[in-house]
């Protein structure tokens, strides 16, 4: 019943966008100004959000919260073995160094996640965790009001019980579980030499200001720490926010020693945590849907793996079992099965380093596999990916099929709202040809 009350949403939304007389250039130029850009285009590239129905999202949201309590389970056995540390996580530990150590007090699980997902009308599949520094919240929320000021979302709404899917909020929610009191301010870091993530921080600020939030954006060369205070500039920070990922730090390294020297202090709420890039190792995703380890997982979780978890295995040579449970020779099973599998990075994202074996030739895939085995890769089972057909801004009455991920997004293990990514390739690249969305749950009024 979802499906067709879905379908049918949908297709109302684009009657009333294709009756609405738009401006398409003056609607890219919106966008531009409300800094939803990737490079110097709009981000957001579709005349429709992303549309689900309160149904299907509660069920989606079931089955990231428990997807994601079992990734939380691996990665506390795997550090607790030195054996598996050492084969799983030893590249990566001698990569990160001591940052992942420095929290004096963690939010435990990382305050923000996001789990990329194909939501098909017959499966739902969560094919990796993002836990370091997932981007899109703040886009995700201005795109939401970029939605709701059409004639045709105010057309539609009377039409529809319709709740946007915000992001922003729960940062707020993350200060007062780590230990905050009052509203605090926050302060957004990131290298503010790059002008297009600037401009989307920008309108993430403005977003919390509205909130009655103090907010501002800092370079991360701007930190200092005297006192037990971490300070940008002249204000105080509580509660900062790192758009940076873990790489960037590291490359960074002697310019951040204000802010690590807060954060082993315990002196400021870091949003993520240095630790949460942990939970976001591809070779943890991997490992949750081998049955020759036991990792506590209760019998919900076992069943949210086994029906939303592609078959996966860090990429090492020995034997395992197949998607099939039967005894395999991994590497000799990945060369045979090119057409259904992909090689992953297992610390990598963006796309960048994936491997479709369908896409390779034999000897191309060999050569592939040789060279991921010598390096730090998972293999993983293909799924179908879902494909959606969108009107875009391209030009009046255009429509495009793109490959459509929806990527509920955590807040300490709690699913919030959904970052749609479309992209015309299967290894999703919003910034060729692609676009991201926000989502709405929708329901009719009668």
């Amino acid at each position: 019943m979802s499906w067709e009350v879905l379908d049918r949403a949908r297709q109302r939304w684009d009657e009333l966008v294709e009756a609405e007389v738009v401006e398409l250039a003056a609607l890219r130029e919106q966008l531009i100004e409300l800094g939803i850009v990737g490079g110097e285009r709009p981000l957001c590239t579709v005349l429709r959000p992303h549309l689900i129905t309160e149904e299907l999202l509660a069920r989606q949201a079931r089955a990231a919260r428990l997807v994601y309590s079992a990734a939380t389970k691996v990665r506390d056995a795997v550090l607790a073995d030195q054996r598996l540390h050492r084969l799983h996580l030893g590249a990566f530990m001698e990569w990160v160094g001591d940052l992942v150590e420095l929290d004096a007090a963690p939010i435990v699980n990382g305050a923000l996640a996001r789990l990329d997902a194909s939501l098909a009308r017959t499966r739902l599949h969560f094919l990796e965790l993002n836990a370091d520094s997932p981007q899109g919240a703040g886009h995700h929320d201005s795109i939401l009001d970029f939605f709701a000021q059409l004639e045709a979302f105010r057309a539609f709404a009377s039409q529809y019980r319709v709740r946007p899917l915000e992001l922003v909020p729960a940062l707020l929610e993350t200060w007062r579980e780590w230990g905050g009191s009052g509203p605090p301010s926050i302060t957004v870091m990131t290298a503010t030499d790059a002008p297009a993530l600037l401009a989307g921080l920008e309108a993430e600020a403005k977003r919390y200001r509205a909130r009655g939030v103090e907010a501002t954006i800092c370079d991360f060369r701007g930190l200092s720490f005297e006192g037990g205070r971490l300070r940008a500039g002249e204000r105080e920070v509580e509660l900062l926010y790192r758009v940076m990922p873990i790489a960037q730090c590291l490359d960074h390294r002697d310019e951040m020693t204000a802010l690590f020297s807060a954060v082993r202090a315990g002196a400021v709420c870091m949003v993520n945590p240095f630790r949460s890039e942990l939970l976001g190792h591809k070779a943890l995703f991997a490992l949750m849907s081998d049955p020759a380890y036991e990792f506590g997982f209760d019998a919900a979780e076992r069943a949210a793996i086994r029906d939303h978890v592609p078959w996966g295995r860090p990429l090492v040579d020995g034997r395992t079992t197949d998607a099939g449970g039967r005894e395999v020779d991994l590497i000799e099973h990945v060369l045979s099965e090119r057409e259904r599998l992909v090689l992953k990075p297992a610390h990598e994202f963006g796309g960048r380093g994936v491997r479709l074996g369908w896409r390779e030739d034999e000897g191309g895939w060999r050569r592939s596999v040789e060279a991921a085995v010598k390096a730090d890769y998972i293999v993983q089972q293909r799924v179908p990916l879902h494909r959606a057909d969108y009107p875009t801004m391209e030009a009046p009455g255009s429509r495009l099929t793109y490959f459509e991920d929806t990527d509920p997004f955590l807040f300490g293990g709690r699913a919030g709202g959904v970052l749609t990514r479309l992209s015309l390739d299967e290894i999703t690249n919003v910034h060729v040809g692609g676009s991201v969305v926000a989502s709405f749950a929708v329901e009719p009024l009668d």
